[in-house]
């Protein structure tokens, strides 16, 4: 299963909904890319492949020093998760790959 590409990523928190446009690169079982919205850039580290499973980490300065960490299935060109982020909580994460 391939999960390079950009993605169309939108992630709805309890205060806010944010679109965004998330670009991975596959490297066997683990990835990277950056995770781009109007609020800033986000470099994705740690990524791991597992199966549809992928899960993944954005260290991020605003509002507040944390790193927000993801997981979600991917399936053909979708994917659903969450987005943990810190003391804000977790919010849901639907993403569709650009053709």
């Amino acid at each position: 299963m391939s999960i390079d590409g950009v993605w169309d990523c939108v992630t709805r928190a309890m205060f806010r909904e944010q679109a965004s446009v998330l670009t991975l690169v596959s490297n066997g079982d683990s990835f990277s890319g950056s995770n781009v919205a109007d609020i800033g850039s986000l470099d994705v580290i740690d990524g791991r492949i597992e199966g549809n499973r992928i899960s993944w980490k954005m260290p991020t300065e605003k509002p507040m020093p944390m790193t927000l960490v993801a997981k979600a299935v991917v399936d053909g060109d979708t994917m659903e998760g969450t987005v943990v982020m810190g003391a804000f909580g977790s919010a849901k994460m639907t993403a569709r790959r650009r053709s």
